[in-house]
């Protein structure tokens, strides 16, 4: 680390240095016209540069330099700080603006790295809070799942299941929305995109909020004009567009109201799907800021609500991402709102088919072995017990010590579903040592960990996917079908 230390102070200086060099082969290049000149001025942006990269010391040695460079092409080097010399006072004023230059480099620069290290303070923490409250829901939602699935469940206590179910889904939504509007402002979110259909998008964003619009009694229209409609999207972030606007227009619509989908061609190279509602509208001083993030309208709405106003925020930047435009209209509060989104079409054929997902009855083609290991005993048995519901044998453990001592001399597994913070190491490092000896087929990360930088070290060992806890049901079955052995079955 040392020696690390004293290359990058080397290379600095070089570069700071190699700055008046180059200077100072400028002044000699344009000697011709500038005559007796000493053109200190040109100096500068090398003592600029000084200073950034070798700080305000180098900054300072540079500026000497330039003086005795720029000055020896008139003068003798030994007269340049002589009183008697007449250009003794265009070299003070050069060194006097030089200092203030060198200090104020140096000043822009390290306000610069302080706003690099709180920037990337801000990260941490809301990856490490991420972690921390998506570890506790994950028990909690995934068993609040299996209840509503079992048929012998009395009608008053299913209502009560769907209640914790809806609320504990609405956490894991906020702090989804705290990670997106992150990664918006630290210019991190990326797309997988793909050419595919619209249509399967949009029904997809229907079903996920069926429970919503049941609970309401809300009548919902759909009317596809043309289509079917080619479009090249990421498809989970194009379901998240819609699953937003459609979220949005239950949270204001009150009961027995109406929500309607249109899909229609807007001109040749473009698809528009207008959301109208018969909600509580939008008031016109609130309708050109309603895309901003945290803007919720007025407070009186986030009391009666909720939220945190970084839903249509993330969806206007989603639709930019991919190339449309999203606007907002409205006749005033009390007359319902309506969101048209544009997107541009495809020429090109398909490249990924949207499938309906499967429900939680539906039985696996092929029962997995499967060894999942977690340090949160909750997590542990709530997992294990969803993972047998849907028919897979299950061994678990709650440290790399214990899957290592569970595994038999000759026993494969499957699947290695694990978490990556686990108190004796890393999922990773377990993950790449079992698909290394083989003892395990493939390898699935479920962590409350879900930066891109997460996912891209979870691909780099060797894992298959990387589930962000709470998982959705339909999203593990998803990833389990998708297992190359699953496929052959």
């Amino acid at each position: 680390m040392k020696r690390k230390a004293i290359l990058q102070a080397v290379w600095r200086s070089v570069v700071a240095m190699s700055m008046v060099a180059v200077v100072s082969l400028l002044r000699w290049a344009l000697s011709p016209w500038l005559g007796g000149v000493t053109g200190l001025t040109l100096f500068i942006p090398a003592v600029m540069v000084a200073t950034w990269y070798g700080g305000v010391g180098l900054g300072f040695a540079a500026m000497i330099l330039a003086a005795l460079a720029g000055e020896s092409t008139v003068s003798h080097p030994a007269g340049i700080f002589d009183p008697r010399n007449h250009e003794s006072v265009r070299i003070f004023l050069f060194l006097l603006v030089g200092t203030q230059i060198a200090v104020g480099t140096e000043l822009l620069h390290w306000r610069t790295r302080q706003a690099h290290a709180a920037n990337h303070a801000k990260d941490y923490f809301i990856r490490m809070l991420s972690h921390e409250l998506r570890t506790p829901l994950t028990p909690a939602l995934t068993a609040a799942n299996l209840l509503a699935g079992d048929a012998t469940l009395p009608d008053a206590v299913r209502q009560e299941v769907e209640l914790i179910q809806r609320n504990l889904a609405l956490e894991v939504r906020l702090i989804d929305d705290l990670l997106d509007i992150s990664r918006i402002q630290s210019h991190k979110l990326q797309l997988t995109r793909a050419v595919i259909l619209l249509e399967p998008i949009l029904e997809q964003a229907v079903e996920t909020c069926r429970a919503g619009l049941t609970a309401k009694h809300l009548h919902l229209r759909t009317h596809t004009q043309g289509g079917p409609y080619r479009v090249n999207a990421d498809p989970v972030r194009l379901l998240q567009i819609f699953w937003n606007l459609l979220r949005n227009a239950i949270k204001f619509t009150p009961d027995s109201g109406t929500i309607s989908i249109n899909v229609t061609a807007d001109g040749p190279d473009q698809v528009a799907v207008q959301i109208t509602d018969t909600g509580i509208g939008i008031a016109p001083r609130i309708l050109p800021h309603i895309f901003e993030a945290f803007e919720q309208g007025d407070a009186a709405i986030t009391r009666q609500f909720g939220g945190l106003g970084l839903g249509l925020a993330i969806t206007r930047t989603l639709v930019v991402l991919h190339g449309g435009r999203i606007d907002a209209a409205s006749a005033g509060p009390g007359r319902g709102a309506a969101f048209i989104v544009r997107l541009p079409v495809s020429a090109f054929p398909l490249t990924r088919t949207v499938t309906p997902r499967l429900p939680l009855s539906a039985a696996p083609a092929v029962a997995l072995k499967i060894l999942i290991v977690d340090d949160h005993p909750d997590t542990l048995r709530v997992m294990t017990r969803l993972l047998e519901r849907l028919g897979h044998e299950v061994q678990a453990a709650g440290s790399c010590a214990a899957a290592h001592a569970g595994l038999d001399s000759q026993e494969v597994f499957d699947l290695l579903l694990t978490d990556l913070d686990l108190p004796d190491g890393t999922g990773l490092d377990l993950g790449r040592q079992l698909l290394a000896r083989k003892r395990v087929r493939h390898a699935i990360a479920l962590s409350g960990y879900g930066t891109d930088e997460d996912r891209r070290q979870t691909r780099a060992a060797g894992f298959t996917a990387h589930l962000l806890k709470p998982v959705a049901i339909a999203d593990l079955q998803e990833a389990l079908a998708a297992l190359p052995s699953h496929r052959k079955a």
